[in-house]
């Protein structure tokens, strides 16, 4: 699926997202994603941690009613490889 028709099928699972004009479809959808896994949009004292971050985001996606499956698996590799380059630059920092 082209990246602009799953950005919009996205925004529709995960509310109170504004599409910037300015960002590629795609990138603009790496940087919700990596938004929702550090919890950005919580207050610092109220966050959770990314794994379980994670786990609510595809447990949110698996039971969605406005996602194809091959939509929701699409999103799913774009969490884990989110996942993953979190995981890459936190190690590389240390």
């Amino acid at each position: 699926m082209n990246a602009q028709a799953l950005l919009n099928k996205f925004s529709k699972v995960i509310h109170n997202r504004n599409i910037l004009e300015d960002l590629e479809p795609k990138e603009q959808l790496q940087t919700w994603i990596k938004e929702d896994l550090l919890d950005l949009h919580t207050h610092p004292r109220l966050r959770k941690d990314k794994k379980h971050r994670f786990f609510l985001a595809i447990k949110k996606i698996i039971r969605s009613d406005l996602l194809e499956p091959a939509d929701k698996t699409e999103l799913i590799q774009i969490y884990i490889d989110t996942m993953e380059a979190i995981d890459a630059n936190e190690h590389s920092n240390k």
